[in-house]
């Protein structure tokens, strides 16, 4: 927070009290208003405990906006309300916590269309990491710059006993990197595999595999709300798919790229769909797993 509240000093203070800055308007995006309100602006490292009496600027509760000396404005948004960013403009803007927001992609789509103004509009993201796409996506970009440090860095201004106790508590836990060492965990825990297991997979020719497994996990309903049927193949040369459909159709799809083959159905509530699809598609052989019991069919 004290890193955010001294960046936006720098973009709106000007070398006296009532000279212009770098920035003039700026937008202040928490996970919510009172958030934005209690941290950002009133909290013990934000923006008004940071400022020095010269150059405190005004709070206004009713238009929700700080004014400085200079004529500099920030008012505060909630990121759970992204079409709140809709029609202001900034020349620069501090999000904090992004990684918990509830919507991150949705307000951050909406706040870059609101940086428009100056020559170099520019926002600062201050969040402890987390396994969040939006996040992830910002950090990849060639325009990011960004930095990190550990909660002992701010021992000094935090209880004694505090980093002692959470430390004793959580030691050797993924909390602990996440909160205290403010490193961003990329995997799940309890993950088997991880990103780089397929990066890292080298190319491997079809001829060389005597069988192909490929695995696939449909939907049930066919509706709006059903959810899009995801595969991976191991083989590089071949792509991971997506599609949406009745459960007599992800079969068509998946099978129509890659015959023959043989399939694994897992029996969910209509697992005879896959069965009486790949009859008529082409003979097959099809091994179907039902969870009820340790026997095996081969049809």
């Amino acid at each position: 927070t004290r890193a955010g509240s001294e960046w936006v000093r720098q973009m709106v203070e000007g070398s006296r009290p009532k000279m212009p800055g770098r920035c003039a308007r700026v937008g202040l995006v928490g996970e919510t208003l009172d958030q934005a309100r209690g941290v950002m602006v009133f909290g013990e490292s934000g923006i008004l405990a940071c400022a020095p009496p010269d150059r405190r600027p005004q709070w206004s509760a009713t238009r929700r906006q700080l004014t400085w000396p200079n004529g500099a404005v920030a008012q505060i948004y909630s990121a759970s309300d992204p079409e709140s960013l809709r029609g202001p403009q900034f020349d620069c803007a501090w999000l904090d916590e992004l990684a918990k927001w509830k919507k991150p992609q949705q307000a951050w789509d909406m706040l870059q269309f609101a940086l428009r103004l100056g020559s170099n509009p520019q926002q600062l993201v201050t969040t402890t990491p987390r396994n969040v796409a939006t996040l992830k996506e910002i950090l990849a970009r060639d325009t990011t710059r960004s930095t990190h440090a550990s909660t002992d860095a701010n021992r000094a201004h935090l209880a004694k006993s505090f980093l002692q106790d959470v430390r004793a508590k959580y030691a050797g836990t993924r909390l602990t990197r996440q909160e205290l060492d403010g490193v961003l965990l990329d995997q799940e825990e309890g993950a088997l595999w991880s990103h780089a297991h397929f990066t890292r997979a080298p190319q491997v020719e079809l001829n060389s595999f005597d069988r192909i497994v490929v695995a696939v996990d449909p939907p049930v309903t066919h509706s709006k709300t059903s959810m899009n049927v995801g595969s991976w193949w191991w083989v590089r040369s071949l792509r991971g798919q997506s599609s949406l459909g009745a459960p007599l159709f992800w079969p068509i799809c998946h099978l129509s790229r890659h015959l023959p083959m043989i399939g694994r159905a897992e029996r969910l509530q209509r697992c005879r769909s896959f069965t009486q699809t790949v009859w008529w598609l082409r003979s097959i052989k099809v091994e179907i797993w039902s969870r009820r019991s340790s026997r095996l069919w081969i049809r």
